[in-house]
């Protein structure tokens, strides 16, 4: 797997956690945790994806075929 589409993965799946934290904490316990955890997902998945449609682009645009990585 290429690191972008790792690094999504990965920012997609602290930002869902970072959202069930915050919603499901008892009285606002651990609230700023699951924010902090949804925050830093958000930016991770954010520049990842922007990494992953960027090299994507340049695939298709190079003319160059494209080798997937086991």
């Amino acid at each position: 797997m290429k690191p972008y589409r790792r690094n999504y993965t990965i920012g997609l799946v602290f930002f869902i956690v970072g959202l069930a934290i915050m919603l499901l904490s008892p009285d606002g316990a651990i609230d700023t945790i699951g924010k902090l955890l949804a925050a830093a997902g958000f930016i991770l998945a954010g520049w990842s994806g922007r990494q992953w449609w960027y090299h994507e682009k340049q695939a298709k645009t190079s003319g160059v075929p494209r080798v997937s990585s086991p």
